[in-house]
């Protein structure tokens, strides 16, 4: 038999390697001894009698098959050993427990385990009660209530099994310690769940939900690490969370990934926990919240591609303070980071926000930190309405859209970043930083919790009034019980994130002129209970696992005149003539949210400041209306019911549009509608109705919207601009901004600096006044009447800059033009007498400021104009310069007409020299200069000079020179008063000069040009020629020609008249002798020869003769 029998395991072996994992068991098979195996159903017919027969230690080997049966164990060290977990199977035929452990040092594996009853809590496939290092492994746990139970034991190894669709939970863990779960593939509606459990380890699981989690910790379960799970597809009705930690204390939650979930990790009166290096992706709410949660470390997360709902975002706090946001990286979310509700004292450090709706919301919270994050291309990069610090030692956040300077390239901006309506960072960074990091800090211990004390039952009728309670144990209202609370101060103080109280089927909960402070606690209202709620208070209660603050379930309820603050919603699951009348909630996540009611009235509440959507009604034939809902960050009303009447509401301030996605819902009634904050339609007959209709997308429209709310008074409110030193700003654009900066109206102030604005309701309001296009003022409002601001001062001062040379003189006419940072032009002004520019109202910011002198850009700097009556001083390098001009014999040229240019070619200066052929030219920058110079009209100069240094001196020789003319007979002899006159070649005459005794004539100081001179003398040939100037002292000799000789002379020479014959040709043959010095050359003979008129043409023949 024992032959026989090893043959069949090493076929099995062979055949189905996957049961064994990577363990190798050792069967012995000898029954009824120690260490030894017994085999089902070879030594035994069924599973549960051979753990009867079976001795601690033993090993029970079950073949393959089907066992109907139920089993316990109830001895220690048994090793249940299946013979594969596909053939395997023991079927529980739905009654009761399976597989029933109350044993140690236990071992499941091989095995198929299904099932199992659900009638009673606790019917599941695997149930592990008061166990101690036991170990279920390799198995397939599937159709059971609970998959595998485990209630109070230790030390259990829940590994590479697979656990699927079990109604209630995948693995349930209750009151127990050091519990190791990992690499299992889990796909159930929960697949892991711990309650008051803790130091334990769940580790490198495949997680698969639809609903309504992934893993859950509840209720003090302490120090444990939920590390490289995956985990998708946790979706459904809120809520569905891929990890929750409620009332739970010091967990680690590390390197998980996260998709396709409804909510990513939810931390719920949880502190001292760790969530770090997740990766969330593919969520439709938050990726992580927090509420009422202290103490905690959300870092190096990453987080993107969240589906782009009207509610999702990356990382929420409400009610929550002293956390560590740091190291995550956060991209294409709604808002980035949103922090609600006293969410104070956070710090928030090296974190990546972009491309988001918002950024970061800062609502009505303070002494949060915020600094050396980046955000990047969001919408709206931040809002923030506190007292919150952004920035520390120095260092503020990087925002991609400052657009402020940095002079001295330190990497701090020089003008302060606005966060509206209230935040200022005052050292934005200008390079964005680079997202590290950092080391996981180590968790705290903390003890074991205690088991939760049994409820107080309610049986029948009881009334506590007039006290002051502190509730340790919760409350169960039973069938025909009844409790009524009347002038009673409830606090409670259980250590659970479980309803304080529970009304059951026919039970009474009436809470009369009561405060209640519930820390977290809901109130459950089951099916066919009644729950009463009057003149009552109800504080810091329910959370996202509760169902919200109050949760019906099929019951009814009535809540009149009541508040209810700092709490989750009013969540209606069914029933019928429900009423909420008279109400306000404040600082909620929501107000009234809920599904399949009917017949119910909504009315007359006051909804202000709410995270999310302010109403989710999924009522059908209800009336709503009369309600007031402002300050909502989601939508104000989302109907998914039919058959509802909503009318006479007015809904004010609120980020996203409202939805109607029910049928035949009417949005008014009688000829009303509702009021809508941003309906931006006009009323021309004045009836107070809009003339346009106002859509509710995608299936609802209001006929009749409201142009006023009902029963608020309208305000106005006066604003007078003024500028630093008290003057009236005219024609300031002036901007009014409702709840999250949406813009109301905006307006010009008039001659004297005032704007008005009319019809506001009472509401916070953001004032934002811009002169020449820069924000100059922010101012936070509070209008509940008729408001007057007087002054509100702007950033708007007068600038002064004085300008002088290195020895503190003056320079007068510099040329100060001021450009704004983006390069446009704003405006120019020219020094006074005394050195000083002065710019008058201009609006605070950096500016390009360019000073030119004499057409020269000296200087182009950037400055920051910060306070009034600013002063900056400007220091030119600039020079007195000295040029003197001369003429060709060195005497001063004085007159002369100087042009100074640029390099450019661009005309600077036209200057004229003194007597002494100065010109004087001060405070010239140093550099080259084109001059040129004009003397009697004629250019006798252009030359590039450089200034190099103080008082420098140059003489410069122009081109003017002395005219020498000699007039002489052709016998050489000297003719006196022969008359020389001087002309330009366009015929103008200059000079009439006679010879003198020996025949010259001088023309002093005249141009380097080309002239014509004539000469006459009575009894010679007038003479005239041109001569060109170019030197000193240039001297011409002018020969004269008597009237009485034969010949005629001429300048050039003799002329020589002949007839000669050519080839029976007769022609006159002119001979030009050119004189050189009386002697001729036979080179330089010249003939013309003139051909008779029949010829017509004429001949040119050099060297001829």
């Amino acid at each position: 038999m024992k032959v026989v029998l090893t043959k069949t395991i090493l076929m099995m072996l062979v055949l189905f390697p996957a049961i064994l994992s990577s363990t190798v068991h050792v069967i012995h098979l000898c029954p009824n001894a120690s260490n030894a195996t017994i085999v089902v159903p070879d030594n035994f017919a069924s599973i549960q009698e051979a753990i009867d027969n079976a001795v601690e230690g033993s090993t029970i080997y079950v073949r393959a098959g089907v066992y109907h049966e139920h089993i316990t164990v109830y001895k220690n060290g048994l090793k249940l050993i299946g013979e594969g977990q596909n053939v395997t199977i023991i079927d529980g035929d739905k009654l009761s427990k399976v597989v029933y452990i109350i044993a140690n040092d236990t071992v499941i594996t091989g095995f198929t385990i299904r099932n199992s009853g659900s009638k009673h809590y606790g019917d599941g496939g695997i149930y592990l009660e008061h166990s101690f290092n036991s170990s279920i492994f390799g198995n397939i746990v599937m159709d059971n209530n609970f998959g595998i139970f485990i209630d109070f034991s230790s030390k259990i190894s829940i590994y590479n099994n697979s656990i699927f669709n079990n109604g209630a939970c995948g693995i349930h863990v209750r009151n127990s310690l050091n519990i190791d779960i990992q690499n299992n593939y889990i796909k159930n509606v929960w697949p892991i769940m711990f309650f008051r459990s803790s130091r334990s380890h769940i580790t490198n699981n495949d997680i698969r939900s639809h609903h309504p989690s992934g893993i859950s910790l509840y209720d003090r379960s302490d120090n444990n690490v939920v590390m490289n799970n995956k985990i998708r597809g946790v979706k459904g009705d809120e809520p569905c969370t891929a990890i929750r930690s409620l009332w739970s204390l010091n967990n680690l939650y590390v390197n998980n990934v996260i998709t396709r979930a409804r909510w990513g990790i939810y931390l719920g009166y949880a502190n001292g926990t760790i969530v770090a290096n997740n990766n969330i992706s593919e969520v439709e709410m938050w990726a992580m919240a927090l509420y009422h949660a202290y103490n905690n470390s959300i870092i190096n997360n990453h987080i993107n591609h969240i589906m782009l709902s009207n509610e999702v975002g990356g990382i929420f706090l409400g009610f929550s303070k002293n956390n560590l946001v740091q190291g995550n990286i956060v991209s294409k979310v709604d808002r980035g980071i949103s922090l609600h509700f006293q969410s104070n004292d956070n710090k928030i450090v090296n974190n990546n926000f972009s491309l988001a709706s918002i950024g970061i919301v800062l609502d009505g919270v303070s002494g949060n930190t915020i600094y050396r994050n980046n955000f990047i291309k969001n919408i709206i990069q931040g809002y923030d309405d506190g007292d919150n610090r952004w920035n520390y030692m120095g260092e503020g956040n990087y925002w991609s859209d400052y657009t402020g300077i940095d002079i001295n390239r330190d990497g701090i901006g020089d003008s302060p970043y606005y966060i509206l309506p209230k935040g200022t960072d005052y050292y934005p960074l200008t390079v964005a930083i680079k997202i590290e990091s950092i080391t996981l800090p180590r968790l705290q211990l903390v003890a074991h919790a205690k088991p939760l004390p049994e409820p107080i039952e309610v049986r029948e009728k009881v009334t506590w009034s007039n006290k002051h309670i502190k509730l340790t144990r919760s409350i169960n209202i039973l069938e025909e019980g009844s409790l009524t609370l009347e002038n009673i101060t409830l606090v409670v103080d259980i250590d659970t994130w479980e309803p304080f109280i529970v009304v059951d089927s026919g039970g009474t909960l009436s809470i009369y002129n009561s405060t209640i402070i519930a820390n977290g606690k809901a109130i459950w209202i089951e099916k066919n209970a009644i729950f009463y709620m009057e003149n009552s208070r109800l504080y810091n209660a329910g959370n996202w696992e509760g169902g919200g603050a109050i949760r019906v379930r099929e019951g009814r309820i009535v809540i009149k005149n009541s508040i209810i603050e700092n709490s989750f919603h009013i969540q209606i699951e069914g029933g019928s003539d429900h009423q909420i009348v008279g109400n306000e909630f404040r600082y909620c996540y929501a107000s009234i949210r809920g599904f399949m009611y009917k017949n119910s009235t909504i009315a007359n509440n006051m909804v202000i400041s709410t995270a999310s959507h302010a109403m989710e009604i999924g009522a059908s034939n209800s009336m709503i209306f009369g309600n007031t809902i402002r300050h909502v960050w989601g939508s104000p009303i989302n109907i998914h019911g039919d058959g509802n009447v909503i009318y006479r509401n007015n809904f004010i301030g609120f980020r996203q549009k409202p939805h109607d996605f029910g049928m035949e819902n009417l949005w008014n009634y009688k000829g009303e509608g509702n009021y809508w904050s941003d309906y931006n339609k006009g009323d021309e007959n004045e009836d107070g109705i809009g003339d346009v209709p106002y859509y509710i997308s995608p299936n609802g429209i209001d006929r009749y919207p409201l142009m006023v709310p009902i029963g608020i008074k309208h305000n106005k409110l006066e604003i007078h601009c003024v500028s630093g030193d008290g003057d009236s700003l005219s024609k300031s654009t002036v901007e009014l901004r409702g709840f999250a900066n949406h813009l109301i109206r905006t307006k010009n102030t008039n001659a004297t600096g005032w704007v008005k604005f009319t019809s506001l309701i009472p509401n916070s309001y953001l004032i934002t006044a811009y002169w020449h296009g820069i924000q100059v003022a922010n101012h936070y409002v509070n209008v509940t009447s008729d408001t007057i601001i007087d002054p509100l001062r702007c950033r708007v001062h007068d600038y002064y800059v004085h300008i002088s040379d290195r020895e503190n003189e003056n320079i007068e006419n510099v040329n100060i033009t001021l450009y704004f940072a983006n390069g446009t032009y704003l405006t120019s002004t020219l020094t006074n007498i005394t050195g000083w520019a002065e710019f008058k109202d201009l609006p605070s910011t950096a500016y390009n400021i360019r000073i030119l002198y004499q057409g020269i850009q000296l200087s182009n700097f950037t400055n920051i104009l910060s306070i009034e009556d600013q002063i900056d001083s400007a220091f030119l390098s600039v020079y007195d310069w000295n040029v003197r001009l001369l003429d060709g014999d060195d005497k001063a040229l004085s007159n002369a007409e100087v042009e100074v240019y640029l390099w450019d070619g661009s005309l600077l200066k036209r200057l004229t020299t003194n007597d002494e052929g100065l010109i004087r030219m001060l405070n010239y920058p140093p550099r080259s200069y084109i001059f040129k110079v004009y003397w009697m009209g004629v250019k006798v100069l252009d030359r590039d000079l450089s200034l190099m240094s103080e008082e420098q001196i140059d003489n410069i020789q122009c081109a003017v020179y002395d005219l020498l003319v000699h007039v002489v007979s052709e016998k050489n002899d000297d003719l006196p008063n022969a008359v020389v006159t001087l002309f330009w070649l366009n015929g103008t005459k200059i000079f009439t000069i006679p010879a003198n005794s020996t025949g010259y004539v001088m023309f002093e100081n005249i141009p380097s040009t080309t002239y014509s001179i004539k000469v006459t003398l009575k009894g010679y040939k007038d003479v005239k020629e041109n001569i060109t100037l170019i030197s000193e002292d240039q001297l011409t000799t002018i020969t004269l020609q008597s009237l009485s000789r034969p010949f005629t002379l001429t300048p050039i020479g003799i002329a020589i008249i002949a007839s000669v014959a050519i080839c029976g040709i007769t022609a006159i043959v002119v001979v030009l002798i050119k004189k050189r010095r009386f002697l001729c050359h036979i080179n330089d003979y010249t003939a013309i020869i003139c051909i008779q008129r029949r010829f017509k043409r004429s001949v040119t023949k050099s060297n001829s003769l």
